[in-house]
């Protein structure tokens, strides 16, 4: 008796992979913002460092009130003068 632990299968498809993205980076242009739950805020602060990195793209984020719930703004800006 054999006592494999894993089995292996042939031709079994490979699941396409996420279609778009969680947050609208991409598509933000100077000036315009989006409001992101307080539970996403780490999420939010990581996807921005990355976008950050990889597309040379620049946030402020400010936390703020709405209906006695706290939520962050993220708002896409131009690139900080270097000093």
């Amino acid at each position: 008796m054999s006592t494999k632990p894993y089995e292996i299968q042939k031709n079994v498809p490979i699941p396409a992979g996420k279609q778009g993205r969680k947050y609208p980076f991409l598509e933000m242009e100077i000036g315009d913002s989006f409001s992101v739950k307080l539970s996403d805020m780490r999420n939010t602060h990581t996807a921005i460092q990355d976008y950050k990195r990889r597309y040379d793209l620049h946030f402020v984020t400010k936390m703020y009130y709405d209906k006695g719930k706290q939520r962050m703004r993220v708002w896409r800006v131009e690139k900080p003068e270097e000093e």
